[in-house]
């Protein structure tokens, strides 16, 4: 297998959905329902707006694994945005968003969060003070050990040798670690 075929098209996601749902694998999972949503609603497949995943499929298309998947509908699901069916023999799970409560969810986080129209109109504001904290400086301590190799002789110092050690009575050179 080509390095290529392991690069399929990457599954992008929609960051307002971390914000509404609070949890990132639903997500996922809603920007991935939307997607067939809109396949659904185009006329491409499922009836009255219902369109069914299996769990294999799922994973196959964005990763998740069995608890993922059992958590992020769960999420989507309270929150009113996933309704769910299991239809037929073999029973399938078959989805539908409820685009009018998305939608809504949307313009709330919209109008709470003061989010601008434009992306280059964005401003970094900061809207809690430092409070307790202001004052306190952090401090990092450092411990470290350091190794140090040094070139001596016994007693008296004999001559130097082309590597720049000395050479005692029986021409061998005496290396001294210290650990510092």
């Amino acid at each position: 297998m080509a390095l290529s075929d392991l690069l399929a098209p990457p599954i992008a996601y929609h960051r307002v959905f971390r914000t509404i749902t609070d949890n990132t694998v639903a997500a996922i999972m809603l920007s991935q329902a939307l997607y067939w949503q809109r396949i659904v609603d185009m006329g491409k497949g499922g009836k009255k707006g219902w369109w069914f995943k299996s769990a294999v499929e799922w994973k196959e298309e964005l990763g998740l694994n069995r608890s993922e998947q059992e958590t992020a509908r769960k999420v989507l699901t309270a929150s009113g945005l996933l309704e769910m069916e299991r239809r037929g023999v073999p029973a399938r799970i078959w989805y539908r968003l409820d685009l009018d409560i998305l939608e809504k969810k949307l313009e709330e986080y919209q109008q709470n969060a003061g989010v601008p129209q434009t992306r280059n109109s964005r401003k970094q504001v900061c809207r809690n003070s430092a409070g307790q904290f202001a004052g306190v400086r952090q401090t990092i301590s450092k411990t470290t050990s350091k190794i140090t190799s040094k070139n001596t002789t016994t007693r008296a110092q004999k001559p130097k040798t082309r590597d720049g050690g000395s050479k005692n009575g029986d021409g061998r050179t005496k290396n001294v670690v210290e650990r510092i």
